[in-house]
């Protein structure tokens, strides 16, 4: 660790114990890593929740994940961790609206409820995460929450290999060979519609 990481953690610390939680959030980053002091979990997840609930969004959906997994002294607890991604999500932080997603599209930590999957897959998807898009096309090409259609199936998992997440590529492949010729060109249209917007203000529809 370098004297600028102690420095850093120092300045931290007396931020946060004024009340400044982007401070807390960032103190808790430091000990999460090991740098300016040795690495700490229990000391990261009492610095994540001091600065979630002064309702900063990472650290919400920081803690959320410690939860998950059961981590730094803390239970292993799938509902608290929906608790923590939902009040992140709630503000617009995309990785909260995934892990909220996944949370409903498996039911881990709440009750399985593909509408709910659905509709934050979705808003994760308009901040263009792959992995969002992923999820979006599988439950439209399943019909899990919404009439099945697989122009929309097709649409999403193409923006998800596009974006990077190759797990979309072979249920790609399997929707494209259940399509027409002319849905197949609805569906490139519309990703290459999606694609050249700069504004995303509208799903494609």
């Amino acid at each position: 660790m370098t004297r600028d990481d102690r420095q850093a953690l120092r300045w931290f610390r007396e931020a946060a114990q004024q009340g400044d939680a982007v401070a807390g959030f960032n103190l808790g980053v430091l000990y999460a890593s090991g740098r300016g002091a040795p690495r700490d979990e229990a000391q990261t997840a009492v610095w994540y929740r001091k600065a979630a609930e002064q309702n900063l969004p990472l650290a919400q959906l920081n803690l959320g994940l410690m939860y998950a997994d059961g981590r730094g002294g803390l239970p292993r607890d799938p509902v608290q961790a929906v608790a923590w991604y939902r009040k992140a999500a709630e503000q617009n932080l995309p990785l909260a609206q995934l892990m909220l997603a996944l949370s409903y599209a498996t039911g881990r930590g709440a009750p399985r409820d593909d509408p709910q999957a659905l509709h934050w897959f979705e808003r994760a998807a308009d901040s263009d995460l792959a992995l969002a898009q992923y999820g979006l096309g599988m439950l439209h090409g399943a019909g899990r929450g919404v009439v099945r259609d697989l122009i929309k199936a097709h649409l999403w998992l193409s923006l998800a290999v596009s974006g990077g997440y190759v797990g979309a590529a072979q249920p790609l492949d399997v929707i494209a060979n259940q399509m027409s010729e002319v849905d197949l060109n609805r569906a490139r249209q519309l990703a290459r519609e999606w694609q050249s917007s700069s504004s995303r203000a509208s799903r494609p529809n």
